[in-house]
């Protein structure tokens, strides 16, 4: 089932087709405006010089430990 646009479900497939058409139109459609964190069009935010090194070095074992421990409890066993 899907919610519709106008916040009925259905699990009619014409309609499920029709919805996913409307929605796909209006996501790639040129005249919506920008939403979210990125608000211009085709502009992305700048890494800092600092950020951009932090992202080239390679991570010590602490910290790979400490990623895979906040993981917990949807990480692997073992």
């Amino acid at each position: 089932m899907l919610k519709t646009s106008d916040g009925s479900w259905s699990e009619d497939d014409v309609t499920l087709m029709n919805e996913a058409v409307v929605f796909f139109r209006n996501l790639f459609d040129d005249s919506s405006t920008a939403q979210g964190a990125f608000l211009v069009s085709n502009s992305f935010p700048q890494l800092s010089s600092d950020s951009l090194q932090r992202l080239d070095s390679i991570p010590s074992g602490e910290e790979i430990h400490s990623a895979l421990m906040e993981k917990a409890p949807l990480k692997s066993p073992g």
